[in-house]
């Protein structure tokens, strides 16, 4: 795996990198635990999801699950 530091992505990387944090505060999941994505798709859109902590079996669901969902 390739490390890339923050200084090294683009403009538009930077941005979505910062939504990614903002999703991952309303994750429920625990403090030490905030996970959050964005997916951009070529038509600009993009889809959010954030680590939501289930009563389930399962136990949680992956913020991007929640993203695709």
């Amino acid at each position: 795996m390739e490390i890339i530091k923050y200084s090294n992505l683009s403009q538009e990387e930077k941005q979505l990198v910062n939504k990614a944090i903002m999703i991952a505060e309303q994750s429920n999941f625990g403090a030490d635990n905030k996970i959050g994505c964005v997916i951009l798709c070529k038509n600009g859109d993009e889809f959010y999801g954030a680590v939501m902590d289930r009563t389930r079996a399962i136990g949680s669901t992956c913020a991007e699950r929640m993203a695709v969902d």
